[in-house]
């Protein structure tokens, strides 16, 4: 049988992530990020919060090298007159 992790509460959550339990709560309810109900409990596995946080990071980073807007937008052409 697989070891249950400790599962986390909204108000876990928003500290580790020092953000406000109403941010955890709209972010699950937008299924941005998973979350287990037990009843009226919304709780989270710290592994989901951990891959959360991961992809959050990644995007950053992408987001951080954005690549030549002139060569996305076609800006960048020969403007040769007639």
């Amino acid at each position: 049988m697989e070891k249950l992790s400790a599962l986390m509460g909204v108000e876990d959550v928003a500290r580790a992530l020092n953000i406000s339990p109403y941010t955890v709560r709209r972010w699950a309810s937008l299924k941005k990020l998973h979350r287990i109900k037990l009843g009226s409990r919304i709780l989270f596995d710290p592994s989901d919060v951990a891959h959360f946080v991961e992809q959050a990071r990644n995007a950053s980073k992408s987001d951080d090298n954005p690549t030549d807007a002139a060569a996305t937008t076609g800006a960048n052409h020969d403007q040769t007159s007639d």
